[in-house]
């Protein structure tokens, strides 16, 4: 005779799935898991730009982004090529005097201030200047 303890563990331990039925829903879930954490990082990066564009828009660089851009594609350039036309002296970064000169040289009408707002919104270390990685 068994007792009502054993009667319920017993019950218990042949009603729970065994590990190896639950492997192909624990992988189902590792999987949604991952995906559901890669378009919150692309939702995260597409409010970024958002963001980055509304800034740009408030403070005028979007018009002077828009103006270099028409600028690389007639001259079918790379941002890289820019900043290689742009820093002469090598160091990896160009300040205003630098790039208005080297735009200037390019045959690119752009005001000095309009090259300040440019570096204001590209600066992202303060320094006044854009680094080859800004």
């Amino acid at each position: 005779q068994i007792s009502a303890e054993e009667l319920r563990f017993g019950m218990k331990l042949m009603s729970e799935p065994k590990a190896e039925a639950l492997a192909p829903l624990k992988r189902a879930q590792e999987k949604l898991a991952q995906k559901r954490a890669e378009l919150i990082s692309k939702m995260m990066a597409a409010q970024k730009f958002e963001d980055k564009v509304s800034v740009a828009a408030a403070c005028g660089a979007d018009k002077v982004i828009d103006k270099l851009e028409s600028f690389m594609r007639r001259k079918q350039m790379r941002v890289k090529d820019l900043f290689y036309m742009i820093d002469k002296s090598g160091d990896g970064s160009a300040n205003a005097v630098e790039l208005h000169a080297a735009l200037k040289k390019a045959k690119l009408k752009m005001s000095l201030e309009e090259v300040e707002t440019l570096i204001s919104f590209m600066d992202t270390s303060g320094d006044a200047e854009i680094d080859r990685d800004e």
